[in-house]
């Protein structure tokens, strides 16, 4: 990235705002010095007619620059212009990656369609726009690479839930609501006036995903470009086309050919993607209907179902192990669980998180006492600095394997020795003397 910033000529400003005509002593410099120069300040319009005062007494001066940027001059668009250049090179190949793309596939996107789509949506979708777009929604896939969850699909029960599934879920619920909100793209596709001909390639490239035959091999009787248009998005893929990242060759089908595209025609694809968003967006919201519940009421009853599952949970393992939880928290299970149950979900919620504190806490301080007691009963190690280590047997010839004599007591560098050698050691060393060689000992 290179930013060229050349200077054009200096321009001096002076505020009104800041001089005292009246009283020249307590002006600043330049307008004593102005004055004293003898120009009347009052003869002039603006203080730029009036002569300019000396370097010395403007610091910074105030420059007019010329910026260019790849050997040509940049006057609109700056900011985005220089986030384009910092940052595309990072989220091509971040894409590319995510899609197993080329860069070649890349520039195939109608990005500027894409974008068109993204400024005219309302602001509160962007968020999870962006998600659909990367497949970044929290799939059930997701969760189990992340939370270690199951990865089936909620609505199904057969499947591991990628984004994909939910685009083509085998639930017949979901294919049900599926029909009607293509019957809905279908119709929104005529209403911005899209050829018979694009409309009718586009809805077999979507149902193709399902693995739905429709009549006859509609691929071959297409024309050219649309045809062109078609094979583009089947390399692409067609559940890029769902998350918005259209083949620019749509927009040339529409057009008539590459030369011919205008605004009409990147309207018709920015208004394409809206409407294809819509479509995976809402897709997106039913299974997350089925997973929560589709209307409020229905959301807070399967929240205090999921609130009751856990708190019996609760209770089960309480009632085979009272240990699960310290003693000053035991309390929590004083009222039984049918009087619990009859509560509202604030109280239950925190109750269970209450429970979940109490456990918390009782790890830790298992964990704690496992730790002080692997230590206290560690055994200790032999240390060669004790005086009694030093004792060693004079003559260790004449013990035999089952009786020592009095005169040679051997006391082992280990400090495992058995309860007889000790009682000899005691009965030949008083405590008051000190014993550093065998020859200490009494005879």
């Amino acid at each position: 990235m290179t930013f060229c910033l050349r200077k054009l000529r200096p321009i001096y400003t002076i505020n009104y705002h800041h001089l005292d005509i009246s009283n020249p002593k307590s002006a600043p410099i330049p307008l004593r010095h102005i004055q004293t120069l003898g120009t009347d300040i009052n003869s002039h319009r603006t203080l730029h007619d009036a002569p300019l005062p000396p370097q010395e007494y403007l610091n910074p001066p105030h420059n007019t620059v010329q910026l260019s940027y790849k050997n040509t001059p940049l006057i609109t668009r700056i900011r985005s212009t220089l986030k384009t250049d910092l940052y595309l090179s990072a989220i091509q190949q971040t894409i590319c990656k995510q899609e197993a793309w080329s860069i070649n596939q890349f520039h195939h996107i109608d990005w500027p369609a894409h974008g068109y789509a993204f400024h005219r949506a309302w602001s509160t979708k962007w968020i999870t726009l962006t998600k659909l777009a990367h497949k970044l929604l929290n799939t059930n896939e997701q969760d189990m690479r992340y939370y270690g969850k199951t990865d089936l699909c909620p609505c199904c029960n057969l499947q591991s839930e990628s984004l994909l599934h939910v685009f083509t879920c085998s639930s017949p619920v979901v294919i049900t609501f599926r029909h009607t909100q293509q019957d809905i793209l279908w119709k929104h596709l005529s209403l911005i006036n899209t050829p018979t001909e694009i409309a009718q390639a586009i809805q077999t490239g979507i149902l193709s995903l399902e693995s739905v035959s429709t009549d006859g091999d509609s691929s071959q009787q297409l024309s050219p470009m649309v045809l062109d248009a078609f094979e583009q998005q089947v390399i692409l893929g067609w559940d890029a086309f769902l998350r918005g990242r259209i083949s620019v060759a749509w927009q040339i089908a529409y057009a008539g050919g590459p030369d011919l595209r205008d605004k009409a025609s990147l309207k018709w694809a920015g208004q394409l993607v809206i409407h294809v968003l819509n479509y995976s967006q809402q897709l997106w919201k039913f299974r997350c209907g089925v997973l929560h519940g589709h209307t409020k009421e229905e959301m807070r009853q399967r929240h205090r179902a999921e609130l009751l599952e856990n708190i019996q949970a609760a209770y089960d393992e309480h009632a085979n192990d009272p240990f699960c939880i310290p003693s000053d928290w035991r309390q929590l299970f004083n009222r039984p669980y049918s009087l619990l149950a009859l509560s509202d979900r604030d109280t239950l919620s925190c109750w269970l998180r209450s429970f979940t504190v109490a456990r918390q806490q009782q790890e830790l301080t298992m964990a704690s006492d496992q730790r002080a007691a692997s230590r206290f009963f560690k055994p200790a190690r032999s240390s060669d600095s004790s005086p009694l280590s030093s004792i060693s047997s004079t003559d260790a010839s004449s013990c035999d394997s089952t009786s020592c004599s009095a005169d040679s007591v051997t006391l082992s560098d280990s400090g495992d020795e058995d309860d007889d050698s000790i009682s000899l050691l005691l009965e030949l060393a008083p405590f008051d003397r000190l014993i550093t060689s065998p020859d200490d000992l009494p005879g």
